[in-house]
């Protein structure tokens, strides 16, 4: 079975709060919910990062050791549940929609799964623009959306939350509404 998926080698993900990430299910069932970190154990974030240099974090350099070697690195998780289970995973019908191959892949990744990032044009990209959202659906909650904020601090009785990055704290804005500014990287 391959687990190769080209999203490792031609995407970027930004969450809502600006941090990079190996792809929008690494946020499920992994690890260190595919965050890229710097080495002083940072985020990388567009807000005030180069994304060429994220190209290069630790966890994707080992995320695509795994995959050359054909093995399920933790942070794809989700993927290898789903394949194993039946479901279409995202890592499959990536791998249709790229023309990018784990033998044209492997050609151009160092040993430690490190690119040039001019080898591999980013072709992809998932951006949150902060948590901005007027549904407040049963699957979300205050991270995806700030119409959570609210019904959140009634039903658990807390301003704070935890998010991926940090815990987050609401306070009421001059108009009586809990907001944060944990969500405006893209004002940067």
């Amino acid at each position: 079975m391959s687990t190769f998926c080209p999203l490792a080698w031609n995407s970027i993900n930004l969450r809502n709060n600006g941090d990079l990430r190996i792809c929008c299910n690494t946020n499920s069932y992994s690890p260190k919910k595919g965050i890229m970190r710097k080495e002083d154990g940072t985020p990388y974030n567009a807000g005030r990062d180069d994304l060429n240099d994220a190209r290069n974090a630790e966890i994707i350099k080992d995320v695509r050791v795994s995959m050359m070697k054909g093995e399920w690195n933790p942070e794809c998780e989700r993927c290898r549940q789903e394949e194993v289970n039946g479901i279409r995973s995202r890592r499959e019908y990536e791998s249709e929609d790229w023309d990018l191959t784990l033998e044209e892949a492997m050609e151009k990744t160092n040993e430690d799964g490190s690119i040039d990032p001019g080898d591999f044009d980013l072709e992809f990209f998932d951006i949150r623009y902060g948590n901005f959202c007027n549904l407040k659906c049963r699957m979300c909650g205050p991270t995806d959306s700030h119409m959570w904020y609210s019904d959140h601090v009634a039903l658990y009785n807390t301003t704070k939350y935890k998010d991926t990055h940090d815990l987050i704290q609401l306070t009421k804005n001059e108009k009586g509404k809990w907001s944060t500014d944990q969500y405006d990287w893209f004002k940067n």
